[in-house]
């Protein structure tokens, strides 16, 4: 029992992201994707009288809250030109398909208008070997923690854009 809660705290108060880089490198096989799906933005849609990160918690709250373990992913990508690619990916064992409805529903519900593309497995499949064969790359985890936000939602979108505008002209 004692055992239990030690590993319930671990991943509770997340202490095994302090042991990440003594951890060993797994190659990733990008043939094996069936328990991921990538969608592409291509048109987001906004209300500028409408607070688009609590447009996020939204479809990603409800994500999480009807799928028992999901992995959510934003892909952010430039060839060096003015064009960035945006792209959610979700991944959830078993429940993947109904990961994926839901994010796209969700998505397009709170953003109307907004077109999220389902990328094809093969499209999948070439997206991650270009992301793994394309050289440096920077990975970040995030976790969602409920904590009271109101006197700084824009925080995340105005980091988003000065990233995308300080990567100008870069690829990445």
């Amino acid at each position: 029992l004692k055992t239990t809660f030690a590993r319930a705290d671990e991943l509770i108060s997340r202490q095994y992201l302090t042991q990440v880089s003594k951890k060993d490198i797994v190659e990733f096989s990008g043939s094996d994707n069936r328990n991921i799906r990538l969608f592409q933005l291509d048109l987001l849609v906004l209300n500028p009288e409408e607070n688009i990160n609590d447009k996020l918690v939204s479809v990603f709250s409800s994500l999480l809250d009807a799928v028992s373990q999901v992995d959510l992913a934003l892909i952010i990508s430039s060839q060096g030109d003015d064009n960035v690619a945006f792209y959610l990916g979700v991944s959830a064992g078993e429940e993947t398909g109904t990961a994926a409805k839901l994010l796209q529903s969700g998505f397009e519900g709170n953003f109307p208008g907004s077109v999220l593309k389902n990328l094809a497995r093969s499209e999948i499949s070439a997206s991650l070997e270009s992301i793994r064969s394309g050289g440096d790359k920077d990975i970040a985890c995030l976790t969602l923690l409920p904590a009271p936000r109101d006197e700084d939602k824009e925080q995340f979108v105005q980091g988003v854009e000065k990233f995308v505008e300080t990567m100008r002209g870069r690829k990445y």
